[in-house]
């Protein structure tokens, strides 16, 4: 089937300009850095850019003249392929210069933690990073690994994707969320068996059987990349590395923390797995149309509100109201001026914060945005459910264990409501933070209750690992209680009350809260995690099973 002809003048027009994009964004570097140079070195880096812009205007009205004229190159064109570029777990290329180690460098020794199940695993791993100088712990399970970590707050943490009982994507967020491990870089071990697809998009992943130069490479990168707490983080999505390349360098030094991938496949695992403050997103990408990238993230409860700002080549208004329409925030032509562009995220960013309320923990939609949903879904007069999420001893786990470890708790529960609503919700589906350690989910009345059985299942895996060794074994801390008196508390534990009604039972929102809090001060008093279903429209006040 042929191409549409305007599809193809498109994708000529990125296949020629693309390249020049990159020459101008460099040529404009080396402007800001020759401004205090040398009379000559100045003189040249004028003539590179002006000559840069040059070419590129003849070059655009080649391309539209090719939309008019030119229909035999529609045809006869091909794009040129690229050589592609080696994906994160391919074997990585020996390194042109020998990796430094800690005997060889004098320095102290780096800690590396190892965490795998499999005893010969274990064996081969600390044998090459022994070799190479590192001092090397090693841990068999998710409590050991927790315990070990903690106690010797490792430089990196060698994790296997397929530990069990509580994986290997589990631990990666329990570490990352961990007050005494944030900052410590994760280097990811997958076997060809274990590769999903969210394993993709970690940071530093090395494939089994492991090359002991590609780990030790990863180790080093690890060990370079600064910790980015507080900045926001951008999302770079472009199959030119040259593009991201200088993006990445632009947008480092205005205080923005850059990732990069370079396939929307790529990006939807990253985004998926941990979504960035905003995207900046190509138009045309070898996989997958910029514009199907939009629709899958606005199709998404936990990406809907996501920032994206479109780029391409094409200065064409028709598609840049298509991105718009489908709910792209911005839309930049190639070349663009970097200040512009940080200017306009900072100004996205800004935006976005105040018409969403968003939680500044969670980054999810806080209360005005769970009152105006409430509203909407009332108005609808349509069935659905909301669901009340909340942590039972949460209060006592913050005055032991600190304001920051008890965030990390809040970001889990945060994470395992997104994961089962992204398994097992609807396009509609909305999920809130109210703030502490509650939140609000609206969903449809038959998938309330799985999605929120899978999340308190989830959470009760998890949560063991965010108490110390002592707790654990223990089964319960012990702190004040709310009046002042020495008590016992179990580990965290979760309530749920649903209340579902037929979108006709229910006139205001307020009456939704008058439903839940007799049921929900009922359910409190239930050792264990409750989940109570309350039928506005029945009066009934159970859950099958539950």
């Amino acid at each position: 089937m042929a191409e549409d002809p305007l599809e193809s003048r498109r994708r000529f027009a990125h296949a020629l300009l693309s390249p020049l994009t990159v020459i101008l964004g460099a040529a404009e570097t080396l402007l800001r850095q020759a401004a205090s140079s040398e009379p000559l070195l100045r003189e040249m880096a004028e003539l590179i850019l002006a000559q840069a812009q040059r070419l590129h205007s003849t070059l655009s009205r080649l391309a539209e003249t090719a939309e008019v004229h030119g229909r035999s190159i529609y045809a006869e064109w091909q794009e040129e392929e690229r050589p592609k570029e080696p994906t994160r777990l391919a074997e990585a290329p020996a390194p042109t210069t020998p990796i430094a180690t800690p005997e060889e460098t004098g320095s102290r020794a780096a800690r590396i933690l190892v965490i795998d199940d499999d005893p010969a695993a274990q064996r081969e791993l600390q044998g090459m990073l022994a070799e190479s100088g590192f001092e090397v712990l090693v841990a068999g399970s998710s409590t050991e690994a927790i315990d070990l970590a903690r106690r010797s707050r490792p430089d990196v943490i060698v994790l296997d994707f397929g530990l069990p009982v509580v994986g290997g994507p589990q631990m990666y967020t329990v570490f990352q969320e961990d007050p005494t491990l944030r900052g410590v870089p994760i280097v990811v071990t997958a076997s060809v068996s274990a590769q999903q697809e969210s394993s993709w998009a970690y940071p530093w992943m090395v494939r089994k059987p492991i090359d002991r130069e590609q780990l030790l490479e990863t180790i080093a990168r690890a060990l370079a990349t600064p910790f980015h707490e507080g900045q926001p983080t951008v999302l770079i999505v472009d199959d030119e590395p040259g593009v991201r390349r200088e993006l990445c360098q632009a947008l480092t030094a205005r205080g923005f923390f850059v990732q990069e991938a370079g396939s929307g496949a790529e990006a939807l695992t990253r985004i998926a797995r941990e979504p960035p403050d905003i995207v900046l997103l190509d138009l045309y990408l070898p996989d997958m149309d910029g514009m199907e990238i939009v629709r899958r993230l606005r199709a998404q409860e936990n990406t809907l509100t996501l920032p994206v700002v479109l780029l391409s080549v094409v200065d064409d208004p028709v598609v840049k109201v298509q991105g718009l329409r489908l709910g792209a925030d911005d839309y930049l032509s190639k070349p663009f001026s970097i200040l512009e562009l940080s200017a306009r995220i900072e100004a996205i960013l800004r935006r976005k914060a105040l018409e969403f309320s968003f939680s500044p923990s969670t980054r999810l939609p806080g209360n005005i945005a769970i009152q105006r949903e409430l509203r909407a879904r009332v108005g609808s007069r349509q069935p659905f459910a909301v669901c009340y999420v909340d942590l039972d001893s949460f209060k006592a786990y913050n005055d032991v264990y600190g304001f920051l470890k008890g965030d990390g708790v809040i970001h889990q529960m945060a994470r395992v409501l997104s994961e089962a609503l992204r398994q097992l919700g609807g396009p509609d589906d909305f999920l809130g933070h109210v703030g502490g350690d509650d939140f609000v989910l609206i969903t449809s009345p038959d998938r309330a209750e799985p999605i929120c059985r899978q999340a308190v299942r989830e959470f009760e895996r998890v949560i063991p690992l965010y108490y110390d060794t002592e707790a654990r074994a223990r089964g319960y801390i012990e702190a004040l209680d709310r009046q002042g008196r020495p008590a016992r508390f179990p580990l965290m534990t979760v309530t749920v009350v649903i209340v579902t009604t037929d979108g006709k039972s229910i006139a205001h929102p307020a009456q939704l809260v008058d439903l839940m809090l007799g049921p929900k001060q009922q359910a409190k008093q239930i050792p264990g995690s409750t989940i109570v279903c309350v039928h506005s429209h029945l009066h009934d006040t159970s859950c099958p099973d539950g």
